[in-house]
């Protein structure tokens, strides 16, 4: 049985890290910047935040980086959206947490990511919001999924191929 962090200094300043990478990355790396459907690699630290901490943290971390995000865009926050973001986040860890990672486990999470959060959450989440039914934003978040379905897999296993070795070694 692996063995829970404890909080340290070093925890929470990785985190922090990580997610300001994040924002930095959504921000100046994100296409579009409004509209329902965001193509960016916000998620990769996220990733990597919940594959050396877990579950918890990741889903905190995508939490933080959302919102710090939202206000330098000049946008409130929407608690829906951000649950989503906790879920995403979520979902990381608990499928990487403590793990080498093979294509095999990068592809299930990845899958799961799509269907439960960017399918199944984010419409309906995106629904009041928006002023339209969550089926017409469905069928708008199959293309995203589409797109970023590979960009996701094939970045979280480059990350993992070439520094994954390294920042596991680092917070064992």
């Amino acid at each position: 049985m692996q063995k829970k962090p404890q909080i340290s200094t070093k925890i929470i300043v990785t985190v922090g890290v990580l997610t300001a990478l994040s924002v930095l990355f959504r921000l100046f790396l994100g296409y579009p910047q409004t509209g329902n459907t965001r193509y960016d690699l916000g998620f990769l630290p996220i990733a990597a935040v919940g594959q050396m901490f877990g579950a918890l943290w990741g889903g905190v971390s995508y939490v933080l980086a959302d919102l710090v995000g939202t206000f330098f865009t000049g946008q409130s926050p929407y608690p829906p959206i951000t649950l989503c973001k906790f879920l995403f986040g979520a979902i990381f860890g608990l499928y990487f947490y403590g793990r080498r990672l093979s294509l095999s486990r990068i592809l299930f999470c990845v899958l799961t990511i799509s269907v439960v959060v960017d399918l199944i959450a984010m419409p309906f989440a995106l629904s009041p919001l928006m002023g339209v039914g969550a089926y017409a934003i469905l069928v708008q978040r199959l293309v995203q999924v589409a797109v970023m379905f590979p960009v996701r897999t094939v970045s979280i296993w480059l990350m993992d191929r070439y520094i994954g070795r390294y920042y596991m070694e680092k917070y064992k």
